[in-house]
């Protein structure tokens, strides 16, 4: 009866070796293919916002505001859409996300509110509206943001605020600092002036690098 051989070292390097190459080929694909589908994902989530802040403009007749203060103010014709008892968060970041999500997640005047996914908003700063709320709110007393695939806030500017700064809180715990953006083809002209500014930080979590996702 003969003896079954069994490997030789060399044997066991060769294999090892040649798993190695393969998995250095094949792991940066699903990398790849991974971060395809996140940048698509999000894309996608600003234009869905976008229909729907489309729906928002045409019951009040503006955008939703970026600042609590404005919203405050805000009336839909016929007195529908009372947002003067919403109480402020308790800090200043990720305010202009927060005041986008009140406004298309409070049922005002016949609108519906839009039907977030668990992993598309977050109280990422830990901030609470208070017992009034927003009129007709849908998601409980907290500041909820609206978040990339990666968790990090997506920015929004109503055209009235660029200007104007924001401080937005990340998703590893920076706090940054963003303003609206100007054109570079048309020096000094606000990209889409007389509407609104929303983008995602992308990929690398950085504001103002070319990985942005936004309506521009």
């Amino acid at each position: 009866m003969m003896k079954r051989r069994g490997f030789t070292l060399v044997e066991l390097l060769v294999v090892l070796s040649i798993i190695a190459v393969l998995a250095g080929l094949i792991f940066p694909t699903l990398l790849s293919g991974r971060r395809r589908a996140r940048v698509a994902e999000t894309a996608s989530l600003v234009t869905t916002v976008g229909d729907a802040m489309s729906a928002f403009e045409g019951h009040y007749g503006n955008f939703p505001p970026s600042d609590f203060a404005t919203l405050k103010k805000l009336r839909a014709p016929g007195g529908s859409g009372d947002w003067g008892k919403l109480k402020s968060p308790g800090n200043d970041t990720n305010e202009g996300s927060e005041c986008l999500v009140a406004c298309l997640s409070s049922k005002t005047g016949g609108m519906e509110p839009v039907p977030w996914k668990e992993d598309q908003v977050e109280n990422g700063d830990k901030d609470a509206y208070g017992p009034s709320g927003a009129p007709n709110w849908s998601l409980g007393d907290e500041a909820f943001e609206l978040v990339d695939s990666w968790g990090n806030p997506v920015v929004y500017f109503h055209w009235q605020a660029y200007g104007q700064k924001q401080r937005y809180t990340t998703v590893d715990g920076r706090v940054i600092e963003v303003g609206a953006r100007k054109s570079e083809k048309f020096k000094g002209a606000w990209v889409n002036p007389r509407t609104y500014q929303i983008w995602s930080l992308g990929p690398d979590g950085e504001n103002g690098t070319d990985d942005d996702i936004g309506n521009w």
